[in-house]
């Protein structure tokens, strides 16, 4: 018990005197009440409670208590007693960035200095007294900075320096780095708790570091104009930490984020800055027998030794301390983002070319490998990365790295790349590739069980082959139902609806029982995946109004729950109009129910009960013809980007079959490039080779005149049919803004009558 009174009491106690200590106190109270009559006596508060400060900065910066009172009074004090603040302290600039309390208020001050320095630009100051002898604001940041160059060494470690030195790159950089980068866990939850009342948030929230550079809060990552004196500080301090131990700074939990925040910084301020620093952190991976190095490129071997090297490298594969470490990792994974494609290109030759599966299959290296893969764009690349995990995929589950297999149909997506294998993969993985066991896909994506530890039953008992027909020995038991849902599982479906072909997942979805559907659509991921097959273009409309019919008579129970009130809206957005009818008519008839609950007031208003009430006709055929328009747009997006993936694929293979034409003829591709799209046939040359021949013979020149002017008349027609299709979306456009100002002069005139 005494232990715990004295921790008490040490947390209580104050350097300052008891008078002054219960000042500040009552300012603190003053400030939090923010009860003044207008802006000319807060001011004059304001004014009041400087003469105290003043010349005192340092003491009251550094104690527990008035630290916090300071913080809160920088927000409230004009560019001149900003000055006048800095200048009494510069003298213990270092002294206040490591200490525990006075680090905050340090970080404060640098947060509101973009903003003076803003000021004294724009010639907007406060002329009262005179300030000859005060400096400039930015000269005092400059000062600063000059003294954290002379104590780098000890800064960048340290607990609170640290903090107050991130908060300088972004203001040398004049960007915003989120606070996830910058603050800690503890840091983030404790002004989460601070900040609850709205009045403080306007207050404090434009000296949080990420809102430094002015009053509105500024987008994540975005720049902002700095005086031309901040890059070249940057650069000295960028290099000044190149050449310190970055293994050590990388594996330090201090210092790392340090690192993460300049890097992101440089990524928008000084980009060959940035390559700099990420190749000399790349460098320092231990990859193999402790040789550290420069980043190459994939090491060269003669034909008979390669396949022996890449087994006893396989063999002998360690993964390196950097992508290992739970603090570095993090590193590798902004440095992923940040570098340009060639870099990338690079560091994924020198470090995870042949290795993915290792990396994959490690606790933490895999997250490392999920952050590869978002950050690829390069459709090859993504296509090398998917061939060398998708063989091992059942051993990732096995492993429980679900992010991995996610991230990979995500990938599939993204580039519209081996899809088909991808779903081939998953449902042998899940031991569901027959015929009628694919029924139950849905639901062991969502549980994350095999279709044996799912039903219970052994693999030798799931089927039974006769005459090549395979038929399951028993039915589901009735204790194999959907309980709960995976978060992983949930997202791995939203994504396999977003495949060109969903077809098995679809019919799967459909043999769901309606507990099983209820679960899924009441579930905070499930009713995401359930969004996704309702909004998904790849689904047949048919299939979605199978769904529909199938939710009917639940819809009002769906309408009362957090998730399934959004199912139930995604339900009527996506049906035709006769469905959208048959459930406004099920709310309509529960509609006491649902008023009398949060999530159903809002079903209500969203799905048109309203206009059903009034019997409003017009509204049903505006609903049509709102189907329609979406329909039509929906078709020329889908047009738009079938154009785009098209155009980027012949200009690659243009480029290529000019200069390699015969090359590429002996190695089985066509001169129209037929193997270039990613079919999902893929590595099928066999079927090309043939055509090679004849696709490379000599015409005649009759032939020749003859296809050139078969394709000026094809151009003419193309350029007449882009013109007709240009002509008609700017009646769309047209008609649709139409439509908007009637349903506003409408929605206006109803309000007059009422």
């Amino acid at each position: 018990m005494k232990k715990k009174n004295s921790k008490k009491r040490a947390k209580v106690t104050s350097a300052l005197d008891e008078q002054t200590s219960s000042y500040f106190k009552r300012v603190e109270d003053m400030i939090n009440e923010d009860d003044f009559d207008d802006d000319e006596s807060r001011k004059l508060f304001v004014e009041n409670v400087f003469t105290q400060v003043e010349n005192n900065e340092v003491k009251l910066s550094c104690d527990m208590m008035v630290s916090r009172t300071m913080e809160k009074l920088i927000v409230y004090f004009n560019d001149i007693q900003i000055r006048c603040v800095i200048q009494n302290i510069e003298d213990h600039f270092c002294k206040i960035a490591m200490d525990k309390f006075g680090s905050h208020v340090l970080q404060s001050l640098i947060c509101v200095i973009p903003k003076a320095v803003r000021s004294e630009r724009s010639k907007i100051r406060e002329v009262e007294q005179n300030f000859d002898n005060l400096k400039s604001a930015e000269e005092l940041f400059l000062s600063l900075c000059h003294c954290f160059q002379e104590n780098l060494g000890e800064l960048v470690s340290h607990t609170y320096g640290s903090h107050v030195l991130r908060t300088a790159f972004e203001v040398l950089g004049g960007v915003k780095v989120a606070d996830s980068v910058v603050r800690s866990r503890a840091s983030r939850q404790s002004r989460e708790k601070s900040n609850q009342s709205e009045e403080k948030r306007r207050s404090i929230k434009q000296t949080q570091v990420g809102n430094a550079f002015g009053t509105d809060p500024i987008k994540h990552m975005e720049t902002v104009a700095v005086p031309d004196s901040f890059p070249p500080i940057l650069r000295q301090l960028t290099n000044m930490i190149i050449e310190m131990e970055l293994q050590k700074l990388a594996l330090h939990p201090v210092s790392n984020p340090l690192l993460q925040t300049l890097l992101l910084v440089l990524h928008r301020k000084d980009q060959s800055l940035c390559m700099k620093l990420c190749k000399a952190v790349m460098s320092q991976i231990d990859m193999y027998n402790s040789k550290k190095g420069r980043i190459k490129g994939p090491r060269e071997s003669k034909e008979g030794d390669h396949e022996q090297a890449s087994k006893e490298q396989e063999r002998s594969y360690r993964v390196p301390v950097l992508l290992s470490n739970e603090i570095s990792s993090h590193l590798v994974e902004k440095i992923l983002h940040v570098v340009t494609p060639e870099l990338w290109r690079e560091i994924y030759d020198s470090y995870f070319n042949t290795h993915l599966v290792q990396l994959s299959c490690h606790p933490i290296a895999n997250f490392i490998v999920q952050h590869l893969m978002a950050s690829t764009t390069d459709k090859a690349q993504a296509k090398q990365i998917l061939a060398e995990l998708l063989p091992y995929l059942e051993d990732l589950l096995a492993n429980e790295h679900m992010g991995i297999v996610v991230r990979m149909a995500e990938v599939a997506v993204q580039f519209l790349i081996k899809q088909k294998t991808m779903l081939k993969a998953l449902l042998q993985a899940f031991h569901c590739e027959g015929k009628d066991e694919q029924s139950s896909a849905v639901l062991l994506f969502l549980s994350l069980t095999t279709y044996d530890i799912f039903y219970g039953t052994k693999p030798d008992e799931r089927g039974e082959i006769e005459e090549g027909v395979i038929t399951i020995a028993e039915e589901s038991p009735p204790g194999a139902k959907l309980k709960s849902i995976n978060f992983h599982g949930a997202l791995l479906l939203k994504t396999l609806f977003d495949f060109q072909d969903p077809s098995k997942v679809v019919t799967s979805l459909l043999c769901l029982s309606m507990e099983e559907l209820m679960t899924l659509a009441t579930d905070s991921m499930g009713s995401y995946a359930l969004e996704a097959f309702l909004k998904s273009r790849f689904v047949p409309s048919e299939k979605k109004h199978v769904l529909i019919e199938k939710l009917k008579g639940t819809f009002v129970r769906l309408a009362c729950e957090k998730q399934g009130s959004h199912v139930v809206e995604t339900c009527w957005r996506q049906a035709e109009v006769r469905y959208k009818e048959a459930i406004t008519q099920e709310l309509l008839f529960s509609e006491q129910q649902l008023n009398g609950n949060f999530y159903g007031r809002i079903v209500l208003r969203n799905c048109g009960v309203e206009h059903l009430k009034r019997k409003d006709k017009t509204w049903f055929e505006k609903e049509q013809k709102a189907v329609k328009k979406r329909k039509f747009l929906e078709e020329i997006l889908e047009e738009r980007q079938d154009i785009k993936h098209t155009k980027k694929v012949k200009l690659v293979e243009d480029g290529k079959s000019k200069n390699f034409g015969r090359e590429m003829a002996a190695l089985g591709f066509t001169a129209s490039g037929e193997n270039a799209v990613d079919s999902e046939e893929e590595d099928d040359a066999d079927d090309a080779k043939g055509s090679v021949d004849a696709a490379f013979e000599k015409k005649p020149k009759k032939d020749q005149y003859a296809n050139k002017n078969m394709q000026t008349e094809k151009k003419k027609k193309n350029r007449s049919s882009n013109e007709t299709d240009k002509l008609a979306e700017l009646e769309f456009i047209d008609s649709a803004i139409k439509a908007t100002k009637s349903l506003k002069k409408s929605k206006k005139e109803e309000k007059k009558k009422k």
